[in-house]
């Protein structure tokens, strides 16, 4: 099964995701912090496969991805952000840097359903439905 952790400060940014997704065929996990994420993660025993996250603070979605990659070698990562990542900070651009370039996406905000599913389909495939 392909789950799909969301991470995302906004209520309304969560429950677009929460109903796009499942219906589409991918089960979500949403949190609303990294500390709430990670923990999430570890309740399923780290059975994870794309990580949706706002890339800056408070959600700090490079610096989870970091952490989950550390156990979660296959993760894919889909960060959000309304900055182009020309005008991030250098310490982010370090971070993303890191990650492996087939493993992750940057999708500007504002976006559509379309726009996410595209590219969840993308990183992770289609969902696998029973």
């Amino acid at each position: 099964m392909k789950n799909i952790l969301v991470l995302d400060d906004e209520a309304c940014v969560r429950g677009l995701l929460g109903r796009v997704l499942p219906n589409h065929g991918y089960p979500v996990i949403e949190a609303v912090c990294p500390v709430q994420a990670i923990e999430k993660c570890a309740e399923v025993d780290g059975n994870v496969s794309l990580l949706i996250a706002e890339a800056m603070p408070p959600c700090s979605g490079l610096a989870v991805s970091s952490e989950l990659k550390a156990s979660i070698s296959h993760l894919k990562v889909l960060l959000t952000s309304g900055l182009p990542p020309d005008l991030w900070p250098d310490h982010y651009a370090t971070q993303l840097r890191s990650l492996p370039p087939d493993s992750f996406k940057i999708l500007a905000k504002p976006f559509t359903p379309w726009d996410i599913l595209r590219a969840v389909n993308d990183l992770i495939g289609e969902a696998e439905i029973p």
